[in-house]
């Protein structure tokens, strides 16, 4: 039943679809996801590097904390994605990229 005190969907036309699709899919979900994460590794901080992530053993995505081209020798955050945008340093630093 809905929430009467607030109408929040009154006719369950969004919380018994949602509460089936779970019952459905949900340990399909939960599976997949196991095993998504036996495949993933996280490395911890290593020389620039804050951290990285590895999908059986390749390289995904890493982030760093170091100076790169464009940043006057300054360190400023950024993130690789090599396998899809090879050598790009990728500014996730607030500051701007060449204040």
């Amino acid at each position: 039943m809905g929430d009467p005190v607030n109408n929040i969907d009154p006719e369950e036309t969004f919380v018994v679809p949602l509460v089936l699709a779970i019952i459905k899919f949900g340990k399909k979900a939960w599976d997949a996801g196991k095993k998504l994460a036996k495949d993933v590794d996280v490395d911890g901080p290593k020389g620039t590097r804050v951290c990285g992530i590895r999908y059986k053993n390749q390289p995904i995505a890493r982030l760093d904390y170091g100076a790169y081209k464009g940043t006057h020798g300054e360190n400023r955050l950024h993130l690789h994605l090599d396998k899809w945008f090879p050598g790009t340093h990728i500014p996730v630093d607030p500051r701007s990229v060449f204040d």
